[in-house]
């Protein structure tokens, strides 16, 4: 499992390179000077689920692929 920090990390990631700037929050957990606290974790959990289903469902396929060629 990722650390909350990393996760926050690969959200803002993400976001610089869809042309979306980070919040004033955000650069605000990002450098510790706010608290990461649950609430928060859990809505930014929520968003790298949304964005790794893709990534999850291809890795299901190889998967299952490779068990049926074995």
């Amino acid at each position: 499992m990722f650390k909350p920090i990393y996760q926050l990390y690969l959200v803002l990631y993400s976001c610089s390179h869809n042309g979306v700037q980070p919040s004033p929050a955000e650069v605000h957990y990002a450098s510790g000077k706010m608290p990461f606290d649950a609430s928060v974790h859990d809505q930014y959990i929520k968003t790298l689920d949304a964005q790794a289903a893709g990534i999850k469902e291809a890795f299901a396929r190889q998967q299952a692929k490779a068990a049926v060629s074995l």
